[in-house]
């Protein structure tokens, strides 16, 4: 989330640089800084290639198409190897204009920067498999430098003995990513699950039916389409799960050949798009599932269809009326109601080491606040209901 950011961070101080030179450069020298127009175009395309549309990459592009047309004249005397004699007042205004949007996005930037979460810092491992292929012929592994039509994700625990004998798939909303659900996944495989989920871009299954289902352009457009008409989406519930249908049959398929051992359970979690595709799946494959649970009927799940834009996708999660996150609670909520759903595993957690405390005085103390949470957490779990 945050290398999005920062990315962007480094164009706007391009940008910045390249407006403030009419301030402090010497007439009767070549004005070199004026390579930074193009390449700033160049670096927002390729930014936006790299983290897909968001607010934020599009204003960015935006400002540096400006900056290259503001800069044009400069560009060619630079290419002609000649000096710089003055700057015209339109020169003057339009850097200007670049220098006000650039510091306005700058200070948006740092306002909604996204709560920022690594999975190493939890013991958490991440594997990541680009796919060619489709849904009617079948996915492979992609090859180098070649056109993918998919991404799955494999999020699990890096000490082996605390993996445990369940496996999780994530079906994200489409409006939606992979990375909306980011630190949800990362709290589950922290507590010893393998997490499984996928961001799929085929041609045979179109969610808009244009350009729009592209990878780069599907999230951004999808919210449009909600915020356009929310009655008219909200009634496409069959449609949608007849499409979730076939990427919960791609993960469960890729889940299993990962794992390769028969004793390992699968329960499935999905947001408010899969809720119809959850039923139907568990009622024809119940044999291959356990047990399924719909993020958007949690209390503790505030932002149902939209993952966890709250922490992901600040900006966005303003403009469609959340707040800012603060930190997330929310997230390790909803992580533990999904654990509370799922079998325990004493023996698994008397192998780990204790935790400890450090009191004022130095020495250190065994985490009885974490066991009796725990316990807390146990005798909640009984009156939680969950298809099996």
């Amino acid at each position: 989330m945050g290398s999005a950011v920062l990315g962007e961070l480094l164009i706007l101080f391009l940008l910045v640089l390249n407006c403030s030179r009419m301030f402090f450069l010497k007439y009767g020298k070549v004005d070199s800084l004026t390579i930074l127009s193009p390449v700033c175009v160049f670096l927002s395309l390729l930014q936006i290639i790299s983290w897909n549309v968001d607010f934020f990459s599009i204003l960015l592009l935006v400002i540096s198409i400006f900056s290259f047309f503001t800069n044009f004249r400069a560009l060619l005397r630079f290419c002609s190897g000649l000096y710089v004699d003055h700057y015209s007042i339109a020169f003057k205004i339009g850097a200007f204009i670049i220098l006000l949007a650039s510091l306005a996005e700058i200070g948006l930037l740092v306002w909604f920067y996204p709560k920022e979460i690594r999975p190493e810092s939890y013991d958490v491992s991440v594997e990541k498999v680009r796919l060619s292929g489709s849904f009617t012929g079948g996915f492979e592994k992609a090859p180098f430098f070649s056109k993918g039509s998919g991404t799955i994700y494999r999020y699990s625990p890096k000490n082996h003995k605390k993996t445990k004998p369940e496996a999780i798939i994530l079906l994200s909303d489409k409006r939606a990513d992979s990375r909306s659900y980011l630190p949800y996944m990362i709290f589950l495989a922290k507590s010893g699950y393998r997490v499984y989920t996928g961001d799929f871009y085929s041609g045979d299954l179109r969610w808009l039916h244009s350009f729009a289902d592209s990878k780069i352009f599907r999230r951004l457009a999808m919210l449009f389409e909600y915020k356009k008409n929310p009655v008219q989406f909200n009634g496409q519930k069959e449609f949608y799960a007849w499409n979730m249908s076939k990427e919960l049959d791609s993960l469960l398929k890729y889940a299993k050949e990962d794992i390769g051992n028969s004793e390992y359970k699968l329960f499935i979690v999905g947001d408010w798009m899969a809720d119809v595709a959850l039923d139907d799946f568990y009622k024809k494959k119940n044999e291959e599932i356990f047990g399924i649970l719909k993020l958007s009927q949690l209390p503790e799940f505030t932002s149902a269809g939209f993952g966890f834009i709250r922490h992901a996708y600040p900006l966005d999660a303003f403009l469609l009326g959340y707040e800012k996150a603060a930190d997330f609670s929310e997230i390790q909520a909803v992580a533990e109601k999904t654990i509370e759903m799922l079998p325990e595993h004493p023996e698994l957690e008397e192998a780990e080491e204790p935790a400890e405390l450090e009191d004022s005085q130095g020495e250190t103390q065994p985490d009885t606040e974490n066991a009796s949470s725990k316990d807390a957490s146990i005798n909640e779990s009984a009156d939680t209901e969950v298809k099996k």
